[in-house]
């Protein structure tokens, strides 16, 4: 590894009332802080349509040095979209028309086979569920079909793919396999079936506040279909530091993904970087997930604190990001930051804070939280 290698990670402020999204520009190369032309570049989610003009200012400023940067020279080198709800797809088209991207990667569900058998519905049939995929993720699937007539076929990512990266990193698909994933279709909501995947698992809040001592977090939660088929991936720096990527998996989809990095023996103490899942809702983390991935809060896994990020609205309702989910954790040894209307940089080696961005305080312990 060269002493000029750096990183950033950097999350932007998304979501101008109470609707939180995801929208992550990364980059890693020599000499981050002084050029521009040794570097690679990857964009995690693109927000609600209107964040692409964000990401793409953010991306000719701070990653290209140039506000005035024509779209040939905006250069993306993968887009990521980890699932199709349009608070993480909405600006993908976007971005995408406005730099040169050159690789996607989504799913592209309305092509999968075999889902009948997963229908309760014995009329449902395999063109009228391709039919309404097609309608239900509409904005998704006219985007792949435009990749498509441009020789650009997007890429799917499933567990188990690793793939080697320039400089050194190394990107590992955790999550989801792609049997677990066409099982979750018949639950998208543009599909006829009800439910969405919520069940008796799904958490309620009371709306009114406990003390922390009571509002510890549970194994148990539930969220969508689509947000349990997001793709969960790492990257693993030369350094050695590894950054984990959640989008809005549940607690299954992560459960199945930590299972299989144990498998793999990844060195969790070299675990730097932590997306907090859905925006830090109270449904998507529990105290097995965390001991997992952190260690006991007596005895934790990592030397040095963990960056956790959360993504949420400026103005979020109170559940986005939960109390519960902060507490756990900083208990856990996280040191813990939200967007709510600031963008965030975590960085390391030749990356430097951006200029006008300031270095944020992590967030404190509360002693009320959800009830």
């Amino acid at each position: 590894m060269s002493d000029t290698f750096g990183y950033e990670v950097d999350f932007l402020a998304v979501g101008g009332s109470s609707k939180s999204g995801d929208a992550i520009c990364i980059r890693w190369g020599e000499e981050l802080s002084s050029r521009h032309d040794r570097q690679f570049v990857m964009v995690v989610d693109g927000g609600f349509s209107y964040s692409a003009n964000d990401v793409v200012a953010h991306i000719k400023k701070h990653y290209y040095g140039d506000e005035n940067l024509t779209k040939e020279k905006t250069i993306i080198d993968i887009l990521i979209n980890t699932h199709p709800h349009s608070d993480h797809f909405g600006g993908i088209p976007g971005i995408y028309e406005s730099t040169t991207v050159r690789k996607v990667v989504m799913h592209t569900p309305w092509t999968h086979a075999g889902l009948p058998k997963w229908f309760k519905d014995g009329r449902v049939t395999a063109s009228s569920i391709k039919s309404h995929l097609k309608e239900g993720l509409e904005s998704a699937y006219s985007f792949a079909q435009k990749l498509n007539s441009k020789g650009k076929a997007p890429i799917e990512l499933y567990a188990g793919e690793s793939y080697e990266l320039p400089y050194g990193v190394l990107l590992d698909v955790w999550g989801p396999d792609k049997k677990f994933y066409d099982k979750l279709l018949p639950d998208f909501n543009a599909t006829p079936t009800t439910g969405n995947g919520i069940g008796d698992d799904r958490l309620v809040l009371t709306g009114k506040d406990v003390p922390a001592v009571q509002g510890k977090l549970s194994n148990v939660g539930d969220t969508s279909a689509e947000n349990l088929s997001g793709i969960i991936f790492s990257l693993r720096m030369p350094t050695g530091d590894i950054l984990l990527f959640t989008g809005d998996a549940g607690i299954d989809s992560l459960m199945s993904a930590i299972s299989r990095m144990y498998a793999r023996q990844v060195d969790f103490s070299r675990l730097t970087f932590f997306q907090v899942p859905h925006h830090g809702s109270v449904q998507n983390l529990g105290p097995t997930i965390l001991t997992l991935l952190f260690g006991s809060k007596v005895q934790p896994l990592q030397p040095k604190k963990v960056s956790a990020f959360i993504s949420v609205a400026k103005s979020p309702d109170n559940s986005h990001p939960s109390r519960r989910v902060i507490n756990a954790l900083t208990a856990y040894n996280c040191n813990v930051y939200k967007t709510q209307g600031m963008s965030l940089q975590h960085f390391r080696g030749s990356a430097a804070l951006h200029t006008g961005w300031n270095v944020v305080k992590p967030l404190k312990v509360y002693e009320m939280v959800e009830g």
